[in-house]
């Protein structure tokens, strides 16, 4: 897929399908687990006027490669919010590419629908991560010898994959009404973009918080 333009909209509960494209298009970005200083992700329960202006501040940084991306997933985004993006999409700082994940397309205002372009990407769901099925199939006991496992494979710092993995087990409690791990798992995605996200500590607590042998 060519992205030749500088702001979407990807509608979608999931952010994996895109991080995966904006892996096989931007390489040079992703080879440090997510953490190079041209990307910017974040995942918000609201997407705030404050988040916004820490979005302007990214735009602005000059890019130490030829792009700079900025991946934003939210449940919702404020009118302010979208206000404040307004001169953002409209000026688009060379090279810097927005990419805005959302439930729903209408929760964005027409202002700023008409700036952007709508990303369609093959469903590659992650509800089939077997990896997160798996982990929501096992006993407390059996999932903390799995953690063991993944830690041994040295994937713990590798934030995509973690935070697939994450994606697959929200989804999984959606679709099946589990109210009682929602809580858990948005805890944990609030941190996930820090520089000191522990991916063991993070799935210790999921793997206590949330009901045995669910799937």
């Amino acid at each position: 897929m060519v992205l030749n333009h500088h702001s979407y909209v990807y509608v979608n509960e999931d952010s994996t399908p895109l991080l995966e494209l904006l892996q096989s298009n931007f390489s040079d970005l992703f080879i440090d687990n997510l953490n190079h200083p041209d990307l910017w992700i974040r995942n918000y329960t609201t997407f705030t006027i404050e988040d916004s202006r820490d979005l302007k501040k990214f735009n602005q940084t000059k890019a130490s490669l030829d792009n700079k991306i900025a991946l934003i997933s939210a449940n919702s985004i404020t009118t302010e919010a979208q206000q404040s993006l307004l001169k953002v999409l409209e000026e688009p700082y060379p090279g810097v590419m927005i990419f805005l994940v959302l439930p729903n397309i209408n929760l964005l205002l027409p202002t700023i629908i008409s700036r952007v372009e709508i990303l369609e990407i093959e469903d590659k769901s992650i509800v089939k991560n077997k990896e997160a099925l798996h982990f929501l199939s096992l006993s407390i006991s059996e999932r903390l010898i799995l953690l063991e496992e993944w830690r041994k494979k040295d994937v713990a710092e590798n934030r995509l994959w973690a935070t697939g993995l994450l994606n697959g087990i929200e989804m999984y409690i959606k679709n099946n009404n589990i109210n009682n791990g929602l809580l858990s798992i948005l805890n944990i995605k609030k941190y996930i973009s820090d520089q000191s996200f522990s991916f063991r500590l993070a799935f210790l607590y999921l793997a206590l918080a949330l009901p045995e042998k669910l799937s």
